[in-house]
C-alpha cells in the first residue's frame, strides 16, 4: 500500500467519531509527516428510516458511491461492530474499491441465532424516539446500559470507561439507529463479504462475537486475531493494540504484536 493510504473508519450502532478519536489522531499523519486522509463518517445521518428493512443496504450504497466519487478508492476501511457490517456491504458493492477491510469485534455475517436479538434491540431503541428530548436520552441510557454491561463488556473493562461509553451512545438518534438494527436482523452480508476486493482481516475481543465459521466460509483467506480480556469497544478500551492492528493492515502484514493472538475455529469454539 502507499504510505499515504487513506483510512475510513465506521463506528458501531449509536456511536460517533468519538469512538475512533485515538485512531484518528494516531494516523492523522503519514510516516513522512504529511497529512493522511482519515475519514470517520457520521453514517447515521445518511439513514432514512422510511427505508425500513432495506435501510442497511441503501446506506451502504450511499456510502460506497460517496467514497468512490471522493476518489477514496484504495483506502483501508475499518468497521467496528455494526460499522463492520456496513463496511462489508459498502466495500462489496463493486463500485468503491478498498485495498483492505478490517473488522473490529463485528458479528459479520450476522448469525441466524443473533437475528431475533437484533430485531428486539432495534425495536426497543426505536421506541425511545416517542419521548421528549430529556426523557428520550434517559430511556436510551437505560436500554443501552443494559445492552453494554450485559452483552458487550468484559470483566476486565474499566467501569468508568463503560459508563462514559453509555453516556455517549445515549445521545444517538433512536429512530435511525433502531431502524438500522432491525434491518441488520434480516440482511445476509455473506455475498458482499465474498465480493470485497483486497484483504479482509478481523480483530475480536470476545471470540464468541465473531461468527468464525460463517466468516471463514465467506473469506477463507482472512487473518483473524483476538485481543484477550478486552470487551467489545476495543478501539476505546485498548487503543494501542488497535492502532497496531491498523498499522499491520496498512503495511500488508499479519495481525501480530501488542497482545494480539491468532484466532482459529478451534480456539473460538473452545
Amino acid at each position: 500500500m502507499l504510505p499515504d493510504t487513506p483510512l475510513i473508519m465506521l463506528p458501531g450502532i449509536c456511536c460517533d467519531g468519538w469512538f475512533f478519536r485515538h485512531q484518528a489522531h494516531a494516523f492523522s499523519k503519514c510516516g513522512d509527516g504529511s497529512p493522511r486522509h482519515v475519514i470517520v463518517p457520521d453514517w447515521a445521518a445518511h439513514v432514512d428510516p422510511r427505508d425500513g428493512t432495506g435501510a442497511l443496504q441503501r446506506l451502504a450504497g450511499r456510502l460506497s458511491t460517496a467514497w468512490h466519487e471522493a476518489r477514496l478508492d484504495g483506502a483501508v476501511v475499518v468497521g467496528h461492530s455494526m460499522g463492520g457490517t456496513i463496511a462489508a456491504l459498502a466495500c462489496g458493492t463493486g463500485r468503491f474499491q478498498p485495498s483492505a477491510l478490517l473488522l473490529l469485534d463485528s458479528s459479520t455475517p450476522v448469525p441466524p441465532d443473533r437475528r431475533p436479538f437484533l430485531r428486539e434491540m432495534g425495536q426497543r431503541i426505536q421506541a425511545c424516539a416517542n419521548s421528549d428530548a430529556a426523557a428520550r436520552r434517559t430511556r436510551m441510557g437505560e436500554v443501552l446500559r443494559e445492552y453494554v454491561f450485559q452483552h458487550l463488556a468484559s470483566p476486565a473493562d474499566d467501569r468508568g470507561a463503560l459508563e462514559e461509553i453509555v453516556e455517549r451512545m445515549s445521545a444517538a438518534d433512536p429512530e435511525r439507529n433502531g431502524v438500522l438494527l432491525q434491518a441488520a436482523s434480516v440482511i445476509d452480508v455473506t455475498s458482499s463479504l465474498k465480493r470485497v476486493p483486497g484483504r479482509v482481516v478481523a480483530l475480536a475481543g470476545d471470540p464468541s462475537r465473531i461468527p468464525i465459521d460463517l466468516f471463514l466460509a465467506a473469506r477463507p483467506d482472512a487473518d483473524i486475531a483476538q485481543l484477550p480480556r478486552v470487551g467489545h469497544f476495543l478501539q476505546v478500551l485498548a487503543p494501542e493494540p488497535v492502532n497496531t492492528a491498523i498499522a499491520c493492515v496498512l503495511r500488508g502484514e499479519p495481525l501480530r504484536g501488542a497482545g494480539m493472538e491468532s484466532l482459529t475455529p478451534a480456539r473460538a469454539h473452545a
